[in-house]
Parts: C-alpha cells; sequence; structure tokens
C-alpha cells in the first residue's frame, strides 16, 4: 500500500477449511526478484500489520537483484516485505504474501503496480484468482489510478502551485530543516483552511475510492456468506487493523462479528483468533464508550500496576507516547500546563511510552521536553499496550475519560481537555 496517501483494499476468497488449525512447524521457502530498483538493497520481512519498528524478522540483502531465505512459524500467516530504499522515501507499496508451508517466488518492477507473487498455495491461489476477478468487476483500473496517483504526490501535482515548492522541500528535507519548513507551510494550510489537494487529485482519488467501496462490499459479503476458513479468519484481522477504514464500516464490522464469534470457534488456536477478540473491543474505543482499562503496565524499575486502578473514579487524561515520535512528544509538552493546573484537582495523568531496547531515550526525552509527571513504559511492546489501545502502528494516542470511565474524547486538544476538565473538577 501506498502508506503516506491512502490503503489499498485487496480482494478475498475462503480456502478449504483443511487449512484451519496451526500445524507444529512450518517452512516457507522464499525467493525474491527485483528489477529496475538500483537503490534496493535489502528487504524486511515483518508479519502483515506489523510496526515495521518493532516487528523486523529478518533482513535479507539482494545479490544480483536476487535473494532466498527460509521463515519457519508455528502455523500460517499474512506476511509483509518492505525495501530498504523505500523506507528512506518516507513511502511504500504494500508487498504481500502467506507463509503456509511451500515456496513463494516475488516480483518486483520500480512501479506500484510491478509487484506479483507466485505461490502453489492454497490460500495465496485463491486470492489471486478472486483478485482477477475483482479486478474485471471493477474495470480493471485500480493500479492504473494507483501509479498516477503516486505519480502525483511525487512530482508535488496533488497540492496547489503555492504550497508545491515547499511541499517537494519538505519530502527531501532533513529531521533537523523540518521545524523551519513547517512554520513557513503553516499559513498556507490556514488560507486554504486545510485543502491545498489539487482538483485533479482529488477526482482521481474519488475514482480510486468507488472502486474500493465496490471492493469492500464483496469482502464483507464472503466473510459473512461462507464457509469459515483460515483465509476468512485472516481478512477479518485485516478489516480489522484498518485496511478498509477508509469509509465508515460500522455496519459491516458488527454483521462481521456475529459471524466471527458464531462460526470461527473452530480457529480458535491459531494466533490471530486471540487478535482478532482483541481488535473487535478496541474499536468501541471511541467517545461514549466505556474505556476498557482492566490491564497491566510496568515502569522503569519493573515494578507492575493496573490502568483500572489509577484512574478509578478520576477524571483522567492518558497520554501514549514514544520518545522517537515527534507528534506525540509536541502533544505531551502542550499537555504541561493542563498537567499543572489540574493535578491538583484531582486529575490522573498517566503517562506511557513505547520504546526500543531499553529507557534511555526515553528518560532523555522526559529531561529534554520537562515532563513534570513520571512515566510507565512498553519496551518492544511487551505489554501489548498500544494494541490494547486500538493503535497498533502509531506512535501514540490520547485519551480523555471521566470520572465514571467513559471516553470524552480520542486525542484531543490540550485546549479542549482545558475546558473540559475546568468545567468539571472541582476548584
Amino acid at each position: 500500500m501506498i502508506r503516506n496517501i491512502f490503503t489499498v483494499a485487496i480482494a478475498v476468497l475462503g480456502v478449504a477449511t483443511a487449512c484451519a488449525q496451526p500445524q507444529d512447524s512450518i517452512r516457507t521457502h522464499v525467493n525474491l526478484h527485483i528489477t529496475d530498483r538500483p537503490d534496493t538493497k535489502e528487504a524486511y520481512l515483518l508479519k502483515a500489520d506489523a510496526d515495521f519498528r518493532f516487528g523486523i524478522l529478518k533482513v535479507v540483502k539482494f545479490e544480483d537483484g536476487q535473494c532466498s531465505f527460509d521463515f519457519v512459524a508455528e502455523a500460517p500467516f499474512e506476511m509483509e516485505l518492505m525495501f530498504d530504499d523505500e523506507l528512506r522515501q518516507g513511502m511504500w507499496v504494500n508487498k504481500r504474501f502467506y507463509a503456509e508451508g511451500d515456496t513463494v517466488s516475488g516480483f518486483f518492477g520500480s512501479g506500484s503496480e510491478s509487484v506479483r507473487f507466485e505461490s502453489a498455495g492454497a490460500i495465496q491461489a485463491a486470492r489471486t484468482r478472486l483478485n482477477e476477478d475483482i479486478d474485471k468487476a471493477t474495470g480493471g483500473m485500480e493500479m492504473t489510478y494507483l501509479a498516477r496517483l503516486n505519480e502525483m504526490e511525487r512530482t508535488g501535482e496533488m497540492v496547489n502551485e503555492e504550497i508545491r515548492p515547499l511541499y517537494l522541500q519538505m519530502k527531501e528535507a532533513k529531521d533537523e530543516e523540518r521545524d523551519s519548513l513547517r512554520k513557513l507551510i503553516a499559513p498556507i494550510y490556514e488560507k486554504y483552511d486545510n485543502d491545498i489537494e489539487t482538483e485533479a487529485y482529488k477526482q482521481l482519488y474519488q475514482k480510486l475510492l468507488g472502486i474500493w467501496q465496490k471492493q469492500d462490499t464483496l469482502r464483507w459479503n464472503y466473510l459473512a456468506d461462507s464457509d469459515p476458513s483460515l483465509f476468512g479468519l485472516m481478512e477479518i484481522r485485516r478489516i480489522l487493523s484498518g485496511e478498509s477504514s477508509r469509509i465508515n464500516i460500522d455496519e459491516a464490522i458488527a454483521r462481521i462479528e456475529r459471524t466471527f464469534n458464531e462460526r470461527y470457534g473452530g480457529f480458535s488456536t491459531h494466533p490471530y483468533y486471540d487478535e482478532c477478540k482483541l481488535m473487535f473491543t478496541t474499536r468501541l474505543l471511541r467517545p461514549g464508550r466505556k474505556y476498557d482499562a482492566d490491564y497491566k503496565l510496568h515502569d522503569q524499575e519493573g515494578n507492575e500496576a493496573v490502568m483500572a486502578d489509577l484512574i478509578k473514579g478520576r477524571y483522567a487524561v492518558i497520554d501514549l507516547w514514544a520518545s522517537w515520535c515527534g507528534p506525540c512528544r509536541r502533544n505531551s509538552m502542550a499537555l504541561i500546563p493542563v498537567y499543572n493546573k489540574y493535578v491538583d484537582r484531582g486529575l490522573s495523568y498517566v503517562a506511557v511510552a513505547r520504546e526500543m531496547g531499553n529507557t534511555k531515550s526515553m528518560n532523555i526525552a522526559m529531561e529534554r521536553d520537562g515532563y513534570p509527571w513520571k512515566s510507565f513504559v512498553d519496551i518492544n511492546d511487551a505489554d501489548g499496550i498500544w494494541a490494547k489501545n486500538g493503535c497498533p502502528t502509531s506512535g501514540g494516542s490520547i485519551f480523555l475519560i471521566d470520572a465514571d470511565g467513559v471516553i470524552v474524547a480520542v486525542n484531543p486538544t490540550a485546549e479542549f481537555i482545558d475546558k473540559y476538565l475546568d468545567e468539571h473538577l472541582a476548584k
């Protein structure tokens, strides 16, 4: 998927339930071939939808445009590949395949449409067949639209002429140069009320959105109407992970959840089953819903706490952040005056950092940013706190919770939180 712009929906098809239950050990052999990609030197293997900052399972180097490796797992999984040059550019094309105990060959060119997998596996073969059928049903234009939108983003044609030079500078800028460019860009965004995309880009995107909506309808109908299968379980997980989040899918999710609860119990030993159960729950993390605080967290010394105990009966701000996430840290810094104003009036402020390896960067960030609170930490996602809060691939999120444990707002501004607490906390 071209993640800086949008998410690509991929159609689904069920496979025989013979693939249903995990096996003791499944070895998949993978051959990769690249052409017209002189800057691609390495490929990174992850489980599908994993955060690449934490989830890279294997790094392989290309020699003469080829590389091979084996992947061993306890069950069939949907996997994802990323290339080093795409990560440097901050934009990558979705390259997914199924590790189901056979040989998979992947072929990649320079464009977003140049991704192809070949496999004798039942799951991969079924996906290929249905993708071809869906492509015919939707006019075969999806990849053409994707390629053109990608080109418009690359050249700056997606934004109006006034902001285009700064937009292109921002794409090439180093981290230390971005703050000054943001200051120049901000007034232009304000001038156009954040509507800086060209009409040509908008119209093309709407055409693509129409194709995606048709694909989504077919996916949801399949999951509700076909026999349960491991492929179906994988697609339920994909939908819940956000692959179809570009349109309102609440009704479809409710329908799929009924199907999952009634018919997918036979897949309870596959890791995806528990992941789906958790993701159905986290989709309820929205204003007006009860916040599920029944989870554990740890401080730097390894001491354990339960979120429910920290916020019970109190107005609370839950600040999920990371030392490596610039926007998270700016949001946290904006909340320092709010903390100072309301902590003595009963506010419970719970900060949790998502860190890699150790807490060194976290402590440096806390000192540099001047946070007056202590922070819990989830190192290498050991506690799974981000997944439990419905944001497994993001740096952070902020929840405002009332004294009854109900979510007031998700990712509110500091100004919103200040106004709300001023109205509800005793002075």
